[in-house]
């Protein structure tokens, strides 16, 4: 459900559903050919190529790529045009039967390796922490990428199957049309995703992409997905429909029902900020859109070693003992934008956070705002992003992000207690119990 990797559930289907039409289609071949292809290259990337893979996923340029791809994905579903392998590699492959479609089968799963692994990167976080560590052995660490690899294929080897059990089922072309333009339209949001994400790592504030241009854009697409489902209207390739199924109208006004959800985020409140419909899923929907910082957050410094010094100098004022809750974030990271505008905005949470002295070490980005003295001078954020993630990989050997740190400062040092390291904030209770505990 990561942004990159869900588009690249209709490009299967699609892709697999011409594979079903071929005379001689093996599905359970095509479906092993496909898996395998994606654990070897994943499973090699995660032992190797971790660490270029992980500033791949933060390249503007990378996520305008993707962007334009989707687009390119897009328009396909939507039928107006096909994609083919290209006709030299066709004729090079007709030679020998099926060779074209084992070959087609291996480019669509490199390509979807390295669409996905822009969002998959930072969850291997930790991994590049295992193989740091020294105390695994060369074939524990194999195992490692083998099993995360072989999982994360599972669920595209049946979807490689899926389009050749649905085509045994009766009446599956009409309906099967209508999946794949509703697959467009979700192509398009993601690729919108990409487009924000690379305007900000480019530009100090974000100019065309904005949050809620991005927004209402989702809202429209929501709304036109649902009235598409609805058969108020249809494209050309679309047969005629006399009447709509039971689930095709359920689907139809979940699409509606989304688009009006999540419209009022659209309008501000008195204070400036957007307004947040309650529930779980605008809080992901808000999390992708990746949102800038809030009035209404917590007052983060970024200077960890200031925010040490004035800690030590409190510890001799009045010798409480003095704690430091270092948050390592960044820009672009989904779960980060989930924690603080969700876990984090809640009154228990904030309650305990507010004991701590807070810092936040930014190891993608470090927003231009934070040097209004240096906004010309890109080197100082490039250097100030590289610093905290040498320091994060360092002293805790990962790249995770987000990753909570909760630190002592003493007369002489500064004492790690306890790293909370499950990314999203799952269990609130369970974040606040860790942080209640460090203090003790």
């Amino acid at each position: 459900v990561t942004p990159c990797v869900f588009p690249m559930i209709p490009i299967t289907v699609s892709f697999f559903l011409h594979q079903s039409d071929k005379e001689h289609h093996r599905p359970i071949r095509m479906a092993l050919i496909y898996c395998g292809t994606i654990i070897v290259v994943l499973g090699i990337s995660a032992l190797t190529l971790l660490t270029t893979f992980r500033a791949l996923s933060v390249d503007p340029m990378m996520n305008i790529g993707l962007g334009l791809l989707f687009i390119f994905f897009a328009l396909s579903l939507f039928g107006m045009y096909e994609i083919r392998l290209p006709s030299r590699l066709t004729q090079f492959t007709a030679a020998r039967e099926g060779r074209g479609g084992v070959i087609g089968t291996i480019f669509m799963a490199l390509t979807f390796t390295i669409v996905s692994f822009t969002c998959v990167a930072p969850f291997l976080g930790g991994f590049s922490g295992m193989a740091n560590s020294g105390q695994l052995s060369t074939w524990q660490l194999v195992l490692g990428a083998l099993v995360f690899s072989t999982t994360f294929a599972a669920p595209f080897f049946v979807l490689a199957l899926f389009p050749s059990l649905i085509r045994r089922l009766p009446q599956s072309g009409s309906w099967l049309n209508s999946i794949k333009v509703v697959m467009g339209f979700l192509e398009l949001a993601a690729a919108l995703k990409f487009f924000r994400t690379a305007e900000l790592r480019l530009l100090e504030s974000p100019t065309y992409f904005t949050y809620d241009f991005v927004l209402g854009v989702w809202v429209a697409l929501a709304l036109v997905a649902g009235i598409y489902l609805l058969n108020l209207f249809r494209l050309h390739h679309d047969e005629p429909l006399e009447h709509i199924g039971v689930v095709r109208m359920m689907f139809g006004m979940a699409f509606v029902a989304l688009g009006l959800y999540l419209m009022p985020a659209l309008f501000k409140t008195s204070s400036g900020c957007n307004q947040r419909p309650r529930g779980a899923v605008y809080a992901w929907v808000d999390a992708f859109l990746l949102p800038e910082a809030s009035d209404e957050t917590l007052p983060f410094s970024i200077n960890l070693k200031g925010t040490v010094d004035h800690a030590r100098l409190e510890l001799e004022r009045t010798g409480k003992r003095q704690f430091v809750f270092i948050d390592f974030t960044g820009v672009t990271c989904t779960n980060c934008k989930y924690n603080e505008r969700t876990v984090f905005a809640r009154p228990d949470v904030r309650e305990q956070l507010n004991e701590f002295r807070l810092v936040q070490l930014y190891t993608d980005t470090v927003p231009a705002h934070f040097f209004p003295f240096a906004v010309e001078d890109d080197r100082r954020e490039d250097e100030a992003k590289q610093l905290n993630l040498n320091f994060q990989r360092k002293l805790f050997g990962t790249e995770q992000l987000p990753l909570y740190v909760v630190a002592e400062v003493t007369d002489s040092s500064v004492r790690v207690i306890d790293v909370y390291d499950e990314g999203k904030i799952n269990d609130p209770v369970g974040f606040i119990r860790f942080l209640r505990n460090s203090r003790k």
